[in-house]
């Protein structure tokens, strides 16, 4: 009986061990570990007409993996947030804001709506390396959050500029791509007041819906016209950026 009782506890022992390294495989699995690295595919970018001027657009390229999403500069709630680019430049080299292309907004875990981005997505900046000494010298850390259903990884990357032709010719095609997908500054046409904890928008007949994305505070649903013609958004903010749609496509435009 005292064999048998000694072979039983080996036998546990021995499956124990195997169970606790199998756990130990999976929590150091690329899954677990490199989720941050599978979450994106980041890279810095310039095209090659910037290579020739003091002044440049450098853009982030961020490619979001199997159906995540990230973040906006709001990530429109408590879930969440931003993407953010810190840039180390040369001595006497300069940054302008970052630029963000228009955002959608979506479904969090938790219902709430979210502000940000799927897919491809471009970032981009002005700097002027006019007053450098080393122009080249141009890097920036990336940091984000993505999400999918209840899951969420964050991710970092440090980049530095590629500025060989080559890697430029390239990049020229991305610029091009994405040229669009920017807010512009408010047309005249497109007029917005405040109203007490609200925000007004008249915009041209041709769009018949609008979402809001404010600079600040809860993401907003998507708002059909009123009869009278406006968009009416329950908002704090009165900064950000207004969506359009309608029959001559989408248009987005800075609200200030």
């Amino acid at each position: 009986r005292d064999k048998l009782y000694k072979e039983d506890m080996s036998m546990k022992r021995l499956f124990e061990s195997v169970s606790a390294f199998v756990l130990f495989v999976v929590m150091m699995s690329p899954l677990s570990l490199g989720a941050q690295a599978k979450s994106a595919d980041v890279s810095l970018i310039t095209d090659a007409a910037s290579l020739e001027q003091g002044k440049m657009t450098v853009g982030v390229l961020l490619r979001i993996h199997d159906g995540m999403h990230i973040y906006w500069k709001n990530p429109g709630g408590e879930t969440g947030f931003p993407t953010s680019v810190k840039w180390k430049l040369p001595d006497g080299a300069k940054v302008s804001d970052l630029q963000w292309m228009t955002p959608k907004s979506f479904k969090n875990a938790d219902d709430s709506l979210g502000i940000g981005y799927e897919g491809e997505v471009l970032l981009k900046a002005e700097i002027d390396t006019t007053a450098a000494k080393d122009k080249s010298a141009i890097s920036a850390v990336v940091r984000w959050l993505a999400c999918k259903d209840d899951a969420c990884f964050p991710g970092r990357a440090e980049l530095q500029l590629a500025t060989s032709l080559e890697k430029a010719k390239a990049a020229e095609a991305v610029f091009k791509k994405f040229e669009h997908s920017f807010p512009v500054a408010a047309a005249p046409d497109v007029a917005s007041s405040a109203m007490g904890a609200g925000l007004t928008i008249v915009a041209p007949e041709e769009y018949d819906s609008a979402q809001f994305f404010p600079d600040s505070g809860v993401a907003l649903a998507e708002k059909k016209k009123t009869a009278d013609g406006k968009f009416v958004f329950e908002t704090k903010s009165k900064k950000g950026v207004l969506a359009l749609s309608g029959k001559n496509g989408k248009k987005a435009f800075e609200v200030k």
